[in-house]
């Protein structure tokens, strides 16, 4: 079996194990120890820990030996980003098996749900050629661009660039935009500019490229959405090269030594913040918050009454669920606690809505690579990722952009794809 295995993807596996022991050492020593404050505690539990171990080892076995590249690249963000910190901290935590066992049916789901064949939809509506239709999406998306550059083009600044607290001034200010330029600005940014991009390079257009890459920085220092700012990034990162295996090593090899001498700077330097971000801020404080969702909505569901069934169902709290976590647990009432998938799929349908929202998560995923399927967009794939990850279900489909991008990708499949 393992000599049918991309070399490329035993390398991953090796750097997944490398990291899962420098997580886990730099939790106990570094997390636990600095930021007891925030809930993490060094408490280890023997038991717990093996049980993820055991978890964790048949995650990267099974990602291992999957046989969709496009999958792959879906389990090989999920282990880096949700599956090695979630099972480190389970072990030193009060997350109950449910979580555990949860991650374990993510994987199975990906896997079956990405044996399903999907056919093209049509997208031609009676009495429209399909150019017609392109163009009228084109003349909305340049009208929708108008409207978020006319929004919040008076807050651009390059004070953003310094990336320190003024981004946090910059991001309320520009939360008080029209309700259009909220709900289509993380579609123009995130998905459609980056796109452009892509297609520009690949038909060697590198004006329109760079013109549209302008845009995107521009996008970030209107705003000062980091996710914006590394978007761009991450897509170009992945954009070279076909072959998926080596894009996700590449990226993963990278991330470990920038993480390796950010470990290297705190102890030598005692300079903590590069650490800080790559490891407590981006693995471990989402690990926490799921505790503290499932902590706090265990047998009391909302059921999206603070969303999209506000209408029919009272909400029963006086904040939103990310700032009252954020209040209660992290004493920052001001604070956005958001996270996604389980703890989002927990806190509104309890066990049902794991379920739900995991299958829901997978059929998504599906759908978008199935739409996007050339290596040049492997980028968009893990941008999409991170974001379920760490938005809720529904925020993610309608304000972070994912349905405008499903109906941008069905519409321009014949322009898009290389």
């Amino acid at each position: 079996m393992l000599r049918k295995v991309d070399p490329y993807r035993l390398l991953v596996f090796g750097i997944f194990v490398l990291l899962t022991a420098v997580l886990e050492i730099r939790y106990r020593t570094f997390v636990a120890q600095d930021y007891q404050y925030m809930g993490f505690e060094p408490v280890f539990f023997r038991f717990k820990f093996f049980e993820a171990k055991l978890v964790l080892l048949a995650i990267l076995t099974f990602s291992l030996v999957e046989g969709n590249s496009k999958a792959y690249l879906l389990l090989s963000t999920l282990t880096f980003f949700y599956f090695i910190p979630n099972t480190i901290y389970y072990a030193y935590s009060n997350l109950s098996q449910l979580f555990l066992y949860s991650l374990l049916l993510i994987v199975v789901a990906i896997h079956f749900i990405f044996r399903i064949r999907l056919k093209p939809v049509s997208t031609r509506i009676s009495g429209f050629s399909k150019n017609i239709i392109q163009l009228i999406f084109l003349i909305m998306l340049f009208l929708l661009l108008v409207n978020v550059l006319r929004d919040y083009g008076k807050n651009i600044s390059l004070k953003a660039l310094y990336f320190n607290e003024f981004i946090y001034q910059l991001r309320e200010e520009s939360s008080t935009g029209n309700v259009l330029s909220q709900y289509t600005f993380g579609f123009l940014f995130k998905f459609a500019v980056p796109i452009m991009i892509l297609v520009f390079i690949e038909r060697k257009r590198v004006l329109l490229a760079f013109g549209f890459f302008v845009l995107e920085i521009f996008g970030f220092l209107m705003t000062g959405n980091r996710s914006v700012f590394f978007t761009v990034f991450v897509i170009l990162f992945f954009f070279f090269g076909h072959r998926t295996e080596k894009k996700i090593f590449n990226f993963l090899a990278s991330y470990a030594a920038l993480l390796l001498f950010a470990v290297g700077a705190n102890e030598i330097l005692h300079a903590a913040t590069l650490e800080s971000i790559l490891l407590r801020r981006t693995m471990f404080v989402p690990a926490r918050m799921n505790e503290c969702y499932f902590e706090f909505f265990k047998g009391s569901p909302v059921f999206l009454s603070h969303s999209v069934l506000s209408p029919f169902i009272p909400y029963p709290y006086d904040l939103p669920p990310a700032n009252l976590i954020s209040s209660l647990y992290f004493h920052a009432p001001e604070g956005s606690a958001n996270n996604g998938l389980l703890a989002d799929g927990y806190m509104n349908f309890g066990m049902i809505g794991i379920i739900l929202y995991i299958f829901a998560f997978a059929g998504i995923m599906r759908i978008s690579t199935s739409l996007l399927k050339s290596p040049i967009y492997d980028g968009v794939i893990f941008v999409m990722t991170f974001t379920f990850l760490s938005s809720a279900l529904f925020t993610c489909l309608l304000t972070h952009g994912v349905l405008l991008l499903l109906l941008f990708a069905a519409l321009f499949r014949d322009k898009i794809q290389t």
